[in-house]
């Protein structure tokens, strides 16, 4: 996958004579994939606090 050099940019996919992805999708997976790693951290740790029935349904709830 080629990425842009162009940094000012505002767009997140560039076709011009060909496929490239910008620096902000990049940016934009990377915070993504943190944010999934770090709500699949917390679920252990809710369920040591409380083992309600209730925090399953919450919990598929926060991870979609």
């Amino acid at each position: 996958m080629r990425i842009s050099k162009d940094v000012n940019n505002k767009k997140f996919i560039v076709i011009n004579e060909k496929f490239c992805i910008t620096l902000l999708l990049l940016s934009l997976i990377t915070i993504e994939l943190t944010d999934i790693i770090f709500e699949v951290d917390s679920v252990p740790a809710i369920f040591s606090i409380n083992n309600d029935f209730l925090l399953y349904f919450l919990i598929i709830f926060y991870l979609y």
